[in-house]
């Protein structure tokens, strides 16, 4: 139970640090949303960039929602049953996933939106996008290696 009780400590405090990353990437999602908006033209493109940017945000808003609920259960852990805590932990996992995948989708939309402006560009944004995504994932899955 004490180990169970040092998992959620230590989930907890990295939840605050979720909830402000959750919060700054969906405001910089929506701002796309809004961009792409303001775009006269219409095309598959346009359309496709809008849902992604319009999935992230919501993955961003849920993952932000679902942090402040589960926050204030998790400050008091010893208070809890062994039951209870691992439902906390599924949640936990429920905020880090949207959050993966919410980021996911942020950088395969601005891999795309370079191709708004020309091919070239979009390849430049595409090739970034990519070497930014493997990068983080090759941090995620250290970091996952390292903790477990």
């Amino acid at each position: 139970m004490d180990e169970l009780i040092e998992t959620l400590v230590f989930r907890r405090d990295a939840l605050g640090n979720f909830l402000l990353v959750s919060t700054i990437l969906g405001a910089f999602s929506m701002s796309g949303v809004f961009a792409l908006l303001t775009v006269s033209a219409t095309s598959r493109l346009r359309s496709r960039l809008f849902l992604l940017l319009t999935v992230a945000s919501l993955l961003f808003v849920m993952a932000t929602a679902l942090a402040v609920i589960i926050l204030p259960a998790m400050g008091r852990p010893h208070t809890l049953l062994a039951g209870q805590i691992q439902s906390l932990l599924s949640l936990y996992r429920v905020v880090v996933g949207s959050i993966v995948l919410g980021t996911s989708l942020l950088v395969a939309s601005l891999g795309g939106l370079g191709f708004m402006v020309s091919r070239r560009v979009g390849l430049g944004t595409l090739a970034a996008a990519i070497a930014a995504f493997v990068a983080f994932l090759a941090c995620a899955i250290y970091l996952s290696h390292t903790l477990a």
